[in-house]
């Protein structure tokens, strides 16, 4: 077959530079879309102009699981109007949240989310677009009736479905409980988002984990460290506080402390996913390819439901560590979970992947996917210069065919 000779390097550089730049959302997970995607501007017909703030609407209620068991960590309520999701807040420890809607402001003591990392979301002037939620002007017609026409409420809970409740009808002076929302559990998924040592650990440990938490949600991750490190001392088993101490140590951009802490999370709880994916995260970005794809995979082997950005991640790491089978594997799935193509790089990893396996037409559909979906693309001119390359290798193939 003939290629080009200066194909083959220019494609695995791109590969090892750009891909390996991303960086691993703090809180998930999730998580998370790896490139940013720009929410639908707001329109003024039926359900997608923007949420009236004249006055507040507030919503409450419980969230429960189907089997009786613990909630997991980290379960959010997210409010979904014209496709733009925002983040209300958390849950507390008994599955109670109230929250006023029609702003997104959390209420009655509940703490948002001050990152709204690794959630397709977007807060304010966030990663992914403006808010059009915002604004508080006063409406007239049906829009005006019904403030939240098109919105949804969803709980996001990792290894859980939930169902969606319509807001619609929604007004200021409705009784704001929603009643309990029943989450399911996945089956088939090995792997869980809590830990069972997060219910062994000792009030005191306990306590400093949940501060650390707090400061977390303000931003504030060199005081949030300080919490994790006095938890993980007073309980070395405490797989979440390892897990998040690692988080805030990424935060501090110390990848060789936030490994070290990803490892003793593993060791406290082999099947906490969070952890092997945290892990991997930081050796994909220390281009450390061999055990980045290992954790990755086993993080995906535990869940492969809950956190899509990860076939990505796990498409470059297993691409530049040559194993190019599981690289397929993970880069089609990536594609497959992501039918509105918000990660278009899906397609260009594909696209190498394939030309190392040598399937050249498979290699230019998948590039040329990737720039019919990536708007704007910054390196455009250089993909379509490959993509030029390949179809020259096509065709010089089939001038020798007999």
């Amino acid at each position: 077959m003939h290629t080009s000779k200066l194909l083959l390097p220019v494609l695995a550089a791109f590969a090892a530079v750009t891909l390996s730049a991303q960086r691993a959302p703090v809180a998930p997970p999730t998580p998370v879309t790896t490139t940013p995607r720009t929410a639908p501007a707001p329109t003024t017909p039926s359900g997608n102009a923007p949420v009236d703030n004249s006055f507040p609407i507030y919503i409450a209620g419980k969230v429960v699981t189907n089997d009786g068991s613990e909630l997991p960590q980290n379960v959010t309520i997210v409010r979904v109007c014209s496709n733009v999701k925002r983040t209300l807040g958390f849950v507390d420890s008994k599955g109670h949240f109230s929250f006023r809607v029609n702003n997104g402001g959390p209420s009655l003591g509940v703490i948002g989310d001050a990152s709204e990392s690794g959630r397709n979301d977007s807060s304010g002037s966030g990663a992914f677009g403006n808010d059009p939620f915002g604004g508080g002007s006063s409406r007239s017609g049906a829009s005006a009736q019904n403030p939240l026409l098109g919105c949804e409420l969803e709980v996001y809970a990792p290894g859980f479905r939930s169902p969606t409740i319509d807001l619609s009808s929604r007004r200021a002076m409705d009784n704001s409980d929603l009643g309990t929302v029943v989450i399911h559990r996945i089956a088939g998924i090995e792997g869980t988002s809590v830990s069972a040592t997060s219910y062994t650990a000792p009030k005191e440990a306990q306590k400093a984990f949940q501060k650390g938490e707090q400061f977390m949600q303000k931003a504030k991750p060199e005081l949030a460290l300080k919490e994790f490190e006095k938890a993980t001392s007073l309980y070395p088993k405490y797989a979440a506080a390892w897990l998040d101490l690692g988080r805030a140590q990424t935060h501090l951009k110390d990848d060789a402390a936030a490994g070290d802490a990803f490892r003793k999370a593993i060791d406290a709880d082999p099947k906490l996913v969070d952890s092997w994916g945290e892990l991997g995260m930081v050796q994909l970005r220390q281009k450390n390819w061999a055990e980045a794809s290992q954790n990755l995979d086993r993080a995906l082997h535990l869940n492969p439901v809950e956190f899509p950005h990860l076939w990505f991640f796990d498409a470059v790491a297993n691409f530049n560590a040559h194993n190019y089978e599981a690289a397929e594997k993970s880069a089609r799935e990536a594609r497959r979970v992501d039918p509105n193509h918000a990660n278009p790089r899906s397609d260009q990893i594909l696209g190498l992947i394939l030309y190392q396996k040598k399937d050249l037409p498979g290699a230019v559909d998948a590039l040329r996917s990737y720039l019919k979906y990536a708007k704007e693309a910054p390196d455009a001119a250089q993909v379509q210069s490959q993509i030029g390359e390949l179809e020259s290798a096509l065709a010089a193939n089939q001038s020798v065919s007999p």
